[in-house]
């Protein structure tokens, strides 16, 4: 794998995403560092950068996810306060619309398509980083809450592969993670683990009851710490690129492959590193169309 320049966009929006060979670049911070709502969009086959209708809610740190042929904005942060709303695009029409909002605020979460609905998982709210996770059913309109992560994650990567859910590295405030949290509803954890609790009774600090629902569990670790990275599925395997490991922003970039293992420890999967980006990236957003990945 090796990567090359393309064009710029024109503001520096934080999140990426693929619908129909079009790849969408979704709010973030202009040159001044305030918050906006422009969305670009980039046509592989032009080669170039456009902008596309603006979302109703100026926002940065956002999750973005797209979905039986629409994307949706998720949380993130207005200049002022974390969100909780949420917001869905349809290329069709060209309109943005809302949708219900999130049970918890939360900006730099991460944020996947699952199973034929929204996760969104960890973040902050303004004071800490989060463990909660959220699913949203889009026939209904809905969020509930799943079970929660291991430890809080906040600016980390969230990616469905193969019918699980991984949630990457990220931070707790204190401490840039390396560790990966793995997911799988209605189905059996690893024979290397024991089946405990796969109830959680309460939300943290909500005192919510949440339904009967599995729980994370340890895989491999990425081989560097790294929070702020770009995370996505690629031909059955999970790619990271860079992000921030505390004391640097990062060039590396990394490849999961969870057909491997387990390892000494007893953790399924295993990372090899692979062709660095061009440049170090941070809050970068990876994409995939037409067999290429592209580095946001």
């Amino acid at each position: 794998m090796s990567w090359k320049t393309s064009e710029f966009f024109n503001c520096r929006p934080r999140k990426c995403q693929d619908i129909f060979g079009v790849i969408y670049a979704v709010g973030g911070w202009n040159t001044d560092l305030e918050c906006h709502g422009i969305v670009e969009t980039y046509h592989p086959s032009l080669g170039r950068w456009e902008l596309s209708e603006s979302m109703i809610s100026k926002r940065s740190r956002i999750g973005v996810v797209a979905l039986n042929g629409l994307l949706y904005a998720i949380g993130g942060f207005d200049g002022n306060s974390r969100l909780r709303t949420t917001e869905v695009y349809n290329p069709k029409t060209g309109k943005w619309a809302t949708v219900a909002s999130m049970i918890c605020r939360r900006s730099a979460a991460g944020a996947a398509a699952y199973d034929g609905c929204l996760y969104v998982c960890g973040g902050f709210d303004g004071q800490t980083s989060l463990r909660t996770c959220e699913m949203y059913i889009p026939e209904q309109d809905t969020w509930k809450l799943i079970s929660s992560l291991n430890e809080p994650r906040s600016a980390g990567g969230l990616v469905a592969l193969n019918g699980r859910l991984y949630a990457i590295g990220g931070h707790n405030g204190l401490a840039v993670f390396s560790t990966v949290e793995c997911y799988e509803k209605g189905g059996d954890l690893p024979k290397t683990l024991s089946p405990s609790s796969r109830f959680e009774t309460d939300h943290q600090n909500s005192g919510i009851r949440q339904s009967p629902i599995n729980v994370w569990y340890s895989v491999a670790n990425m081989l560097h710490r790294r929070c702020r990275h770009g995370a996505t599925a690629f031909r059955d395997r999970i790619i990271v690129a860079g992000g921030y490991d505390g004391a640097s922003f990062l060039q590396s970039v990394e490849m999961f492959d969870p057909t491997t293992g387990p390892d000494r420890n007893g953790l399924h999967g295993q990372w090899t590193e692979i062709s660095s980006l061009s440049v170090p990236r941070s809050r970068v957003g990876l994409a995939v169309t037409a067999g290429c990945l592209y580095a946001i």
